[in-house]
């Protein structure tokens, strides 16, 4: 009787630690996904994967990048195709449905800074809701 509780016990433990690992993976790989439309620059596909009002954020900030000339977008364009992102790592906060995610962008050229994103669940959705260090 005691070993079937402890064996349940040691179940539940397992079955928590991998949902834990698979809520962590989902961020980083919204994160990645963001990273990668938000460097294109592509902010509406960005915003889809923000909260709300990051999104409305994001849009407004960007409103310039598409008043800009073709052959300025193009140049960006091509400069961003050789960005490389690196997740470093990812931390769920504790008590929270919130995961850390510190990341680098590799760009030929220009120093590599680390940085974070702040990914959180909204309705079984993990959405961007912060950029940056705080």
């Amino acid at each position: 009787m005691k070993r079937s509780f402890l064996n349940l016990g040691l179940l539940f433990l397992v079955l928590s630690v991998l949902s834990c690992n698979r809520g962590e993976e989902g961020a980083a790989q919204v994160a990645r996904e963001f990273l990668t439309q938000y460097l294109k620059p592509n902010h509406i596909e960005a915003a889809a994967l923000c909260t709300p009002q990051l999104a409305e954020e994001l849009i407004s900030s960007l409103k310039g990048v598409d008043s800009l000339e073709e052959g300025v977008k193009e140049s960006i364009r091509s400069k961003t195709a050789e960005i490389v992102i690196e997740i470093l790592n990812s931390n769920r906060l504790p008590g929270k449905d919130s995961v850390e995610v510190d990341y680098r962008v590799l760009i030929p050229g220009f120093p590599n800074n680390e940085n974070r994103l702040l990914i959180v669940k909204i309705d079984d959705q993990w959405r961007v809701a912060a950029l940056g260090k705080w």
